[in-house]
């Protein structure tokens, strides 16, 4: 029986996800001790790349599909209802982390209690992302004074007990900081977990998201949430 579970949210992610399958299915520690839930809600050849990426491998997968876009917010916590293990967690299809990371950020996981967060060295990245990275980390420290320094990394795990029941408000990029701030409204500890930060082109995160991740924030702000 599975003890953790892995949501990879997809959404047109054809030309990416086998690899990231392919490695999944290479870790003994996940291919033990983790099921991987694909949550699909885009309408290229996906779950076929995804079967093909998991033949042979022993990897414990389902895949599962929204009925509308769901955002990626919405479509972690989509795969984060379906689990029924005691640890969760997600890892964005462009792989943001190495399969030896991601399985180092479970067993920290595990052996802590405390939500893992992968992060990165913002100091080696280059080019207007990494400035609006930072500003974006400043405007979440002084709204919600969450003092990690990468919010946004795409890969984290915690025991699911600190998510509480609700889905996310949140269902586009910066629902991270929400799964964070619901981290520590429920009594948990965040760690955060150095990592090297790499991934592959092609992702779906655009400079122009980023007035509706600051709207997002104001709103959960308001809310209270």
């Amino acid at each position: 029986m599975p003890s953790l579970t892995i949501v990879v949210p997809a959404y047109n992610e054809e030309k990416r996800i086998e690899g990231l399958v392919k490695g999944l299915g290479k870790s003994g520690f996940l291919v033990k001790n983790a099921e991987i839930i694909f949550v699909l809600d885009g309408k290229d050849r996906t779950r076929e790349m995804v079967e093909k990426g998991a033949a042979g491998s022993g990897l414990a997968y389902r895949i599962i599909r929204g009925e509308k876009r769901l955002g990626k917010g919405g479509a972690v916590w989509m795969g984060f209802s379906e689990a029924k293990t005691e640890y969760v967690g997600f890892i964005d299809a462009d792989e943001p982390v190495s399969m030896g990371e991601l399985a180092g950020i479970a067993k920290r996981c595990m052996e802590s209690g405390a939500c893992v967060i992968a992060s990165r060295d913002w100091g080696k990245r280059k080019g207007l992302r990494k400035y609006l990275s930072i500003a974006f980390n400043f405007i979440v420290r002084a709204l919600f004074g969450i003092k990690e320094k990468d919010t946004q990394c795409g890969c984290k795990i915690l025991p699911k007990r600190l998510l509480g029941e609700k889905p996310f408000l949140i269902s586009g990029f910066a629902f991270d900081v929400e799964l964070l701030e619901r981290v520590r409204r429920n009594g948990g500890r965040i760690e955060e977990y150095p990592v090297e930060g790499g991934h592959l082109e092609g992702g779906k995160f655009s400079v122009i998201e980023s007035p509706k991740m600051l709207l997002d924030l104001l709103l959960l702000r308001a809310r209270g949430a």
